[in-house]
């Protein structure tokens, strides 16, 4: 599958955050050292993630200049995310099905956008 047709018949789903402390604003403001996003690609019409979803994990630095990186540089597990922000994203699968989506890191060709 092509990346550039990603969302053409599927579904996109979306979980996002940020940890870690880059530094803090007058004691009140932190600034997070990461930001990460996950996306479940399904087709369209489907409700279920098995094995063989594809699932796309980005964790990426929050630093100066990080605009003129690709992003795909930055992809990793969703395991990586979970053990990095103590969150447990994919929990109500079956144990099995969660541990394959987990560890996978996608490496399907994509666009720079």
């Amino acid at each position: 599958m092509h990346e550039s047709s990603l969302g053409e018949g599927n579904d996109l789903y979306e979980i996002a955050g940020v940890y870690g402390e880059r530094s803090k604003f007058r004691d009140r403001i932190t600034v997070p050292s990461n930001c990460w996003k996950v996306i479940v690609v399904l087709s369209s019409g489907t409700r279920t993630i098995d094995a063989a979803t594809r699932i796309i994990a980005i964790d990426m630095p929050n630093v100066d200049g990080i605009l003129l990186q690709r992003w795909q540089a930055y992809r990793t597990s969703v395991r990586e995310i979970e053990q990095k922000t103590g969150l447990d994203l994919f929990s109500a699968l079956p144990r099995d099905v969660q541990g394959k989506v987990e560890t996978r890191v996608d490496t399907a060709a994509a666009p720079a956008y």
